[in-house]
């Protein structure tokens, strides 16, 4: 009664819908980045118009830093199908990693007048519109995000940002404070939060957000630096120090923090 397994693993290894089944989950969901990236060639050079194949090889392009590389699979992917959304989401995010910023916006737009429900490509290009200072139109974005996702602690979040960087605080806190109340883990919230606060003057309640923000998030120097300027301007400095050789450590290239410290005095 031996033989039968081994027949059937026999079988199975020299099926070949089935060996095309398993290279197409490996090419989509093996761990392994080498191994998906055998998979996905596997299926390219059996049929180079294979879509989910050139998304999913771009997308490990993307993930060992080749943008460049990404850039062309999904450019294939979108000329062997240019009605599907997911081909110009992934170019705008190659895009954004080579910092080509309006080359990316208008990939995004290209998504959404593809599927005007696609979230993700309003979330990111509203990131890009409030990296650019088109504030409104960020806003606008952010707008739809937290109607896609109904109001979900990270679309009200970055919405809340917004609305900070517009000079509207009582919007920003309004959907902080929402953000927060959904999700009391949501560390950014905290954080976005913190910079309303302090930019009203509000400095006890920016460094206890910030605080809950690192507590929550120890590792992000941003929470560190913004604390730490807000111990600054209340005399706080050396604990304001403090902060900024703790952001230091995780971010040792950010001029910023090297600016903070040598305007304390210290060295960077």
């Amino acid at each position: 009664m031996m033989w039968r397994p081994l027949w059937i693993a026999a079988f199975l290894v020299l099926s070949p819908e089935i060996a095309r089944a398993d290279a197409a989950a490996d090419c989509a969901h093996a761990p392994d980045l080498a191994r998906r990236m055998s998979a996905c060639n596997e299926l390219i050079a059996k049929d180079a118009d294979n879509r989910d194949a050139l998304i999913n090889r771009g997308a490990v392009h993307l993930a060992t830093g080749d943008a460049g590389a990404a850039l062309m699979d999904f450019d294939r992917a979108i000329a062997a199908d240019p009605q599907a959304a997911i081909g110009h989401f992934h170019r705008a995010v190659a895009l954004m990693n080579l910092s080509r910023t309006a080359a990316a916006v208008a990939s995004y737009t290209a998504t959404i007048e593809h599927d005007q429900g696609y979230a993700d490509a309003y979330q990111f290009r509203g990131m890009l519109r409030l990296e650019t200072g088109e504030i409104d139109a960020a806003l606008a974005d952010f707008d739809k995000l937290v109607q896609l996702t109904n109001g979900s602690p990270s679309s009200l979040s970055q919405r809340g940002y917004t609305y900070f960087v517009k000079g509207e605080h009582a919007k920003a806190i309004a959907d902080l404070d929402r953000a927060i109340e959904l999700d009391p883990k949501l560390a950014n919230a905290y954080l976005n939060r913190g910079a309303v606060y302090s930019a009203a003057g509000d400095y006890a309640r920016g460094i206890a957000d910030f605080s809950q923000a690192i507590l929550l998030e120890p590792g992000d120097a941003t929470a560190y630096a913004n604390r730490a300027r807000a111990y600054e301007l209340i005399g706080s400095t050396s604990e304001a120090i403090a902060d900024l050789r703790k952001a230091q450590s995780l971010a040792s290239k950010d001029p910023d923090i090297a600016t903070a410290l040598s305007r304390l005095g210290q060295t960077p």
